[in-house]
């Protein structure tokens, strides 16, 4: 490897070219395990090794930031001759691949190093460059194979990957070639290269897409122009592929690659976009959760993201400084934001600016920054598209993208294995319950989560995605309250929505806002326009430009899109003078208000030869779902104006430059998306038309001629040749008719019609009239038909499944599930059903249909469900009680111990249900077991006792067999019914215990019933258990997790009673210590507990001088009380010479600890007992404690009634007299002067409320 330290031109030309390590720097020694990861960095066209990731500062972030940000990793930069100047080197792409393939290997000999994983890092070009290098290492597998392994991710800054109709590639080509050379003669074959028409990018772009699918991607898109424009529109820097992360960067195409710290924000998601996928390619789980990603995926929501137009520079800067907006965004919870206006007032272009800004971390230091965005943008020109699922499957693929930890969350709701593998569930329930979890994550605190045109989805689902996102908002704040998750849903106006969630904060859109912006729109394209256009340049003066900005601003009121249809009209027109100027300004002013009045306007003013043509293509657009390609709109209008006979795809005649013509002919009501497909400008031209009564003949046809395609295709033989000859989906991507994406929407989308029939004979049972129905099914079994359908995996006992469940609701289905039992058919089928036949009878409550069901010979009342549940498990949830003595009393070998998947038993179930009365009947079956734990350890009794049901655990007490010892991992119902505080249930499992083995019932905090009877403060069942337990061999200093006794839980309590009965009868040490090293009489201290304090030292046992792990005694908590007593009887101890100079770690004395906590009186006692204490100048006075320099009398009668007691009087006195007088020590002694230990500033108004708090 060449060494390169800095980009100096006295390297001379020849350090430009090769791979040169950046980080270790070439000077410095080199260990292959020290670095577990090579990064490599790739310039584009006309770049340089190392001035293409240098800012103006010199600053050379892969070597001088990244690693400190991004450690154990080698950074490695390739250079090559990209140059565009006529030179020297005539190299192909295909060359700088082969280059860097041999360079790697070079740099890769040792065994660690060839398996080590690869991230590559290109900008522009060097995005072509490493699909290229893909590619070669492919197709040399036997030789490359270690190498095309080890790549796991790669970062696209600014690589054009396809073009777009908003950067053709003439276009595109000129201003990359602009920004590489400023203007320099440029190589031909390079410049060919990048033509994104081009056959070699083409070539490149397609081998590469299979590989590429496999890593994974970041692409980084530029916000900021060069000139009038991007250099690479975002469309055309977005791959569209699953596995890729698509991120806004709020630089131009040249900063983009030159990012530093010094530019925090922009800095931010360069290089944690890098270190994620360092963590990933280490990661065990990486390819299975790629795997999911990919089947997670159904919408390119990126490319709908990129559908709003760019926002004008200058424009929605103003939602920054609303007031409603930063209020929401300051909000201390999380909280959710609705963006309300009218149609065509620029709502998604708002809401993509906000988006963008978050995620390119765009906005400036504030409450703004540090959040990760996500987002889903509806539109109404993909309603195939428009749903519930869609949306929550896009947003949580791109939470997983920003943390791949989450992934594991949300594979564990939604994966299901099944016969064929592991499946994804995509019931809304099941995605609903992923995104809270992965919200409720403590490395997800700072989500920016957008949902843009909500309306689009319909009234319905709009409704109830906004209700609950709505909910998962206030469930975070209940349970994840440091969490900030911020909603924001873009929506037009709807008072469903505030009469719903009447507590939601609603952004209208104000007029003079839009008005704004929209002025500095107009202002920005006439400008452009007179720029590109001469004639018009010199026919308009700057006052005339104004008048024109104005002439459109005053008739539009505040319609975004109105204002661009105005400006496209006005700007007709090849001939420019002063003249046609104020002609068309004149027309200005006859223009009515509204969209329809201008809708009607345009479409008067198609030309005549062309209006029936433009209607065809209107009404094939405004019935599509979706919007349609060239090949597809061309395929359809052939059809629409053939007269032959079409029998192949080659007997189509397609239109020839379609798009070309419909731009020529209306452009301002079609629109040419990024992907070239052709949909309305905006949904309000759809809407004009369906509401003109004298199109509705021409929408009709549309629907039909594309029914009629549809149908047509089906049929053509070619396309049936190849579906019988197994051709695959790569055959019909490659048809220019039934192209990628239709083929993909249907891959990645489950069918909308998610009940189609798939079983003849059901298909006869839902369809058929009730006359005829019984009939068919008899017929069904005489022609030989198996009822059961064996031979279907997917219908197997689907028909009688089906009748039982609706039985109770359509007697005649009742009456086929009657005559499919006489006729043969199993009711045990399929095996291991969703929920059995018996169940779905119960639950229809057809009790008829559920005895013949029960009494059938091959009906099992043992079969189990997917959840291990029988049909008694059902009946004891919600069953009547004469149903289940039927079952248990009548019918034989019905199971009464069988547990479920959660190891419930029918009377597990039956407990936490609260169903006391089927408790009784159940313990009076011949066989029942009551020492059977669940899978939490949890007998019968122990779970009543859990839940706190009093009643039915008496029930279960007089079941000899229902308290038994705990086992290993089981609980106790003892535990649980004094956690509870049921004394008398408690005394009573006491006595059926007979006082034995009590240790042996212990919570999951290792508590046992002393702590619980401690903490309940029970001083007669702390009295039974030390009297009858101590020859048990009961431990009365047993300790709990925390290394707590029950003295322990006693006295932090201020339980006196129970100190009492545990020192003087049980003999509890009052020494020993919890984990923080406090002892009994600490914790007492610590909690203000004096009368507790006071039983303890009047034991005699206390140590005063044992130290926690603070180094603090006993006499530093007892210096937070202000009670001499307290201190008289520490210095009455037997035996005992308390330490009253001990100093904690912090330093701090026990009379420290009394002038911080404004002990007055103790901290006098112990200021006689420190010595040297006077000669110290404290920063407090005792004596002066509490002394107000004024007192005022007050005539109390005057603010309180006659009637009212002397004491409430006093009361208040005392109380208006203690704040004054600790307001003054607040102000003579404060805080900052003496803290335990050193707090920021913004805490220490917190410990003095708590010192406050405790004193009052």
């Amino acid at each position: 490897m060449d060494d390169f330290d800095s980009p100096d031109a006295a390297h001379g030309q020849a350090k430009r070219h090769g791979l040169f390590r950046l980080h270790p720097k070439p000077q410095h020694p080199y260990n292959h395990l020290d670095f577990d990861v090579d990064i490599v960095a790739v310039h584009g066209l006309g770049g340089h090794a190392f001035n293409t990731w240098t800012d103006k500062d010199g600053h050379l972030w892969l070597r001088d930031s990244l690693p400190a940000r991004v450690p154990r990793v080698r950074v490695m930069t390739f250079g090559y001759d990209s140059t565009v100047l006529f030179g020297s080197s005539r190299a192909s792409i295909n060359d700088f691949a082969l280059d860097l393939t041999t360079r790697l290997e070079v740099e890769r000999q040792h065994t660690e190093e060839r398996r080590r994983p690869l991230v590559f890092v290109c900008h522009s070009l060097g995005g072509v460059v490493f699909k290229e290098f893909l590619v070669h290492l492919s197709l040399q597998l036997d030789r490359c194979h270690d190498l095309l392994r080890s790549v796991c991710g790669v970062v696209f800054m600014g690589t054009p990957h396809r073009g777009s109709r908003a950067a053709a590639p003439a276009r595109l080509l000129s201003r990359i070639i602009n920004v590489a050379t400023l203007g320099s003669a440029v190589r031909s074959d390079l410049i060919r290269t990048l033509q994104v028409s081009s056959i070699e990018l083409e070539t490149i772009s397609r081998h590469a897409t299979e590989l590429l699918k496999e890593l994974t991607i970041v692409s980084f898109y530029e916000q900021k122009p060069i000139g009038p424009a991007l250099v690479v529109e975002p469309f055309s820097a977005i791959l569209g592929l699953p596995n890729e992360r698509a991120i806004p960067i709020n630089a131009d195409h040249r900063k983009i690659a030159q990012t530093s710290p010094r530019k925090e924000q922009r800095y931010l998601p360069v290089w944690t976009s890098i270190k994620e996928l360092v963590e990933a390619s280490s990661m065990t789980l990486a390819e299975s959760n790629r795997q999911f990603l990919d089947k997670l995926f159904c919408v390119d929501y990126k490319a709908a993201q990129l559908r709003p137009r760019q926002p004008q520079r200058g424009t929605c800067e103003w939602i920054l400084s609303d007031p409603t907006y930063v209020s929401w965004l300051n909000s201390e919870q999380s909280s959710m934001l609705l963006l309300a206006g009218q149609a065509g007032t620029g709502k998604s272009v708002l809401t993509r600016y906000l988006a963008e800004s978050i995620q390119s971390g765009g906005q400036s230091d504030g409450p703004g920054t540090g959040y990760l965005g996500v987002s889903f943008f509806c539109s109404y020109n993909e309603t195939a598209l428009n749903y519930e699922e869609a949306v929550l499957r896009s947003l949580l693929h791109q939470l997983i993208q920003l943390n791949v930890r989450s992934a594991a969350l949300v594979r564990s709701r939604l994966e299901k294995r099944n016969s064929c593998g592991l499946s994804i569930s995509t019931r809304p329930d099941d995605l609903w319950a992923s995104l809270t979890d992965v919200l409720s994550m403590s490395t997800m605190k700072r989500i920016f989560l957008v949902v843009d045109a909500i309306e689009e989805l319909g009234a319905e689902i709009a409704l109830s995605i906004l209700s609950r996102l709505w909910k998962t908002t206030h469930f975070l704040n209940q349970t994840h309250p440091e969490n900030r998750l911020r909603i924001l849903v873009s929506s037009r106006r709807n008072p469903a929505y505030a009469s719903a969630l009447p507590n939601l904060t609603i952004l209208s859109m104000k007029k003079a806002q839009i008005q704004r912006d929209i002025e500095e729109y107009l202002r920005h394209e006439v400008e452009e326009f007179a720029t590109k256009n001469s004639a018009f340049r010199a026919s308009v003066s700057a006052g005339t430009r104004r008048e024109i900005v104005t002439s459109i601003l005053a008739r539009v009121d505040g319609m975004f899109l109105q204002a661009a249809l105005a400006w496209g009209e006005f700007r007709k027109g090849i001939m420019w003078n002063q003249s046609v100027v104020a002609k068309k300004l004149k027309s200005l002013d006859a223009l009515p208000p509204g969209m329809a009045a201008l809708y009607d306007k345009v479409i008067n003013e198609l030309n005549e030869s062309i209006r029936d043509d433009a209607f065809v293509i209107f009404s094939v657009l405004a019935a599509a779902a979706r919007p349609l390609s060239e090949p597809e709109l061309s395929a359809i209008l052939g059809v629409c104006n053939s007269n032959k006979d079409i029998v192949c795809s080659t007997d189509l005649e397609p239109f020839k430059d379609l798009y070309q013509i419909m731009e020529q002919s209306f452009p301002n009501l079609i629109t040419i998306q990024d992907d070239n497909r052709a949909t309305f400008v905006h949904l309000s031209f759809r809407e004009y038309l369906q509401s003109r009564q004298d199109f509705q003949d021409a929408l009709l046809s549309g629907r039909r001629e594309i029914t009629r395609t549809c149908l047509l295709y089906l049929k053509l033989r070619d396309m049936l040749r190849h579906a019988h000859d197994g051709s695959g989906t790569a055959v019909l991507c490659s048809n220019k008719t039934a192209g990628k994406v239709s083929i993909y929407t249907l891959e990645s989308l489950r069918s909308r019609e998610s009940n189609a029939c798939f079983s003849p004979l059901l298909e006869v049972i839902q369809n058929v009239p009730a006359p005829a129905k019984l009939q068919l099914v008899q017929n069904f079994k005489e022609h030989g038909y198996d009822l059961d359908e064996k031979w279907s995996r997917r219908s197997c006992g689907r028909p009688l499944q089906h009748c039982c469940s609706m039985a109770g609701l359509d007697a005649t289905l009742k009456d086929v599930a009657f005559l499919m039992l006489r006729l043969g058919a199993n009711p045990s089928l399929p095996p291991r059903p969703w929920r059995s036949n018996l169940r779905r009878a119960m639950e229809a409550e057809a009790w008829d249909l559920y005895d013949t069901l029960l009494r059938h010979p091959l009906t099992d009342p043992n079969a189990p469900d997917q959840y291990d549940q029988t049909v008694l498990h059902a009946l004891v949830r919600e069953g009547p009680l004469n149903r289940i003595s039927e079952l248990v009393d009548v019918l034989h070998g019905v199971d009464v111990n069988i547990q479920d998947i959660d190891g419930y038993t029918p009377i597990h179930l039956a407990t936490s249900v609260g169903r006391p009365d089927v408790v009784r009947k159940l313990l009076n079956v011949p066989g029942i077991r009551l020492d059977l734990a669940d899978r939490q350890g949890r007998t019968a009794l122990t779970l009543a006792t859990y839940w706190g049901m009093k009643s039915i655990a008496l029930v279960l007490i007089e079941h000899s067999e229902a308290f038994p010892l705990p086992e290993a991992g089981q609980l106790s119902a003892l535990v649980f019914a004094a956690k509870h505080g049921q004394k008398d249930l408690c005394t009573r499992l006491l006595e059926l215990s007979r006082y034995q083995n009590l240790d042996c019932h212990i919570d999951i905090a290792g508590r046992g019933i002393l702590h619980l009877a401690a903490i309940n403060n029970w001083a007669e069942v702390l009295v039974d258990c030390i009297g009858h337990g101590a020859s048990a061999g009961l431990n009365v200093n047993k300790i709990d997790h925390a290394g707590k006794t029950a003295l322990h839980h006693a006295a932090a309590l201020g339980n006196v009673e129970a100190c009492s009965v545990l020192t003087e009868r049980g003999g509890a040490s009052l020494t020993l210590q919890d984990r923080n090293g406090r002892t009994a009489a600490m914790a007492a201290a610590d909690a203000g507990f004096k009368d507790a304090l006071v039983v303890l030292l009047k034991s005699g046992r206390v140590n005063p001088n044992q130290r926690d792990v603070e180094g603090r005694n006993l006499a530093h908590w007892a210096a937070t009380l202000d009670c001499v007593d307290v201190m008289e009887l520490l210095v009455g101890l037997d035996g005992a010479s308390v330490e009253w100079a001990r100093r904690d770690k912090h330093g701090k004395r026990p009379v420290d600890i009394a002038g911080m906590c404004g002990t007055k009186y103790v901290g006098l006692f112990l200021a006689e007992r420190t010595p040297g204490w006077r000669s110290e100048q404290p920063d407090w006075n005792f004596e002066e404690m509490y002394r107000s320099r004024t007192v005022e009398i007050t005539d109390d009668a005057l603010l309180l009634q006659e009637e009212e007691d002397l004491l409430i009087k006093n009361s208040r006195r005392q109380k208006r007299k203690s704040d004054e007088e600790w307001e003054d020590s607040r102000r003579r002694y404060p805080d900052s002067r003496f803290g335990l230990v050193h707090v920021e500033s913004d805490q220490q108004t917190i410990f003095a409320d708590m010192f406050k708090a405790r004193r009052i």
